[in-house]
């Protein structure tokens, strides 16, 4: 929703149309939604017993990324200790595409898997940084599993467990 829609929705006048789109560019130059939706996830996967002490913890060990030189990357903080999706989870869902066991999958089937995992226009992705791919018409687990982990990676989920 664009920041007029959400003002009228809300029932908000429109001299507080700048602030409203200066309080939103912040939240999207820092991923502050991600940030929590990372957190979040964490903690409803972990179920702690202290949940605010868990919060205040993963908050003190996350540190903000530096300059990337990886033009793609969107990943503003650093996790500790790898990532919340592992390269099993990656495998499971080539596995679950690969019906038959032939250790190959329709070029398609990327696309659909990176759009699962929240890369955003996943066919897309995969005409702009990998048009080598777009050439074939399958793709092997370990090209399907390293793209997913390279792109998940560079959307900025890479959370797991502080403790």
């Amino acid at each position: 929703m664009n920041v007029e829609g959400l003002m009228k929705s809300l029932g908000i006048d429109k001299e507080h149309k700048s602030k409203i789109e200066e309080v939103t560019k912040y939240m999207q130059d820092n991923r502050i939604q991600e940030l929590f939706n990372e957190i979040l996830t964490n903690i409803l996967h972990t179920r702690p017993p202290n949940a605010k002490q868990y919060i205040v913890q993963c908050l003190q060990n996350i540190q903000r990324m530096p300059s990337n030189e990886d033009p793609h990357s969107r990943q503003l903080y650093n996790f500790p200790e790898g990532a919340f999706l592992t390269t099993e989870d990656f495998e499971a869902i080539f596995d679950s595409y690969d019906v038959l066991g032939i250790q190959t999958v329709p070029i398609s089937y990327l696309g659909q898997a990176l759009n699962a995992v929240g890369v955003e226009n996943g066919e897309g992705v995969i005409k702009e940084r990998y048009p080598e791919l777009e050439q074939e018409d399958y793709i092997n687990k370990v090209t399907f599993v390293y793209v997913l982990e390279e792109e998940h990676r560079r959307v900025g989920f890479s959370y797991a467990k502080p403790f």
